[in-house]
């Protein structure tokens, strides 16, 4: 007789046991540090100093604190209701740090804010554009966002930051530890 693996599933409204979500919590802690990563690597890229690097990475966390408050109270048209981590993540990393290095913080605050708007406006219509865009075509789009990065992953990798720099062991031990940690917390 074939054993049956577990499937752990809840409601919306139902309460996981107390082991359950002591595991999420970690998990969703651990999830908002890493998207602090985000900040700083946008920072170095685009050679912050060490004070505006500072306040960067603080208005970052409180623009994700406010953010997901904003997402959780559920108001008419905005939000979900549900108790979602508004993290930054690497969708639109790419493409801020490219208005950053084109036209400043103006452009780059400009290009969010409009992003931000127009993800408000086809919020409604996400469960409906579900059959217009099939897994393949989802899947597309997050490779393209995957390589999009690739050129910022590599310079940070081996501690570049400028054309015809060195490149130390420190910053190579330091670039493979992160990635053995990231695939073993992946598998």
């Amino acid at each position: 007789m074939v054993k049956k693996d577990k499937v752990f599933e809840y409601s919306v409204n139902e309460v996981p046991p107390a082991s359950h979500l002591f595991v999420l919590s970690v998990q969703h802690v651990l999830l908002m540090c890493v998207s602090l990563g985000f900040p700083v690597i946008f920072a170095n890229q685009i050679g912050l100093s060490t004070e505006l690097t500072s306040t960067f990475i603080s208005i970052s966390m409180f623009a994700a604190g406010l953010g997901s408050i904003i997402q959780s109270v559920g108001l008419p048209f905005i939000g979900s209701g549900y108790l979602c981590p508004n993290v930054c993540g690497p969708s639109y990393f790419s493409l801020s740090l490219t208005a950053a290095w084109i036209g400043g913080f103006p452009l780059m605050r400009g290009m969010i804010i409009i992003a931000g708007l127009v993800e408000m406006a086809i919020a409604p219509m996400i469960q409906k554009l579900r059959n217009v865009f099939p897994t393949f075509i989802i899947g597309l789009v997050v490779a393209m966002v995957c390589i999009s990065v690739i050129k910022s992953s590599i310079t940070s990798f081996f501690g570049l930051a400028f054309h015809g720099d060195a490149i130390r062991s420190l910053d190579i031990f330091i670039g493979m530890f992160s990635l053995i940690i990231m695939v073993l917390s992946n598998i």
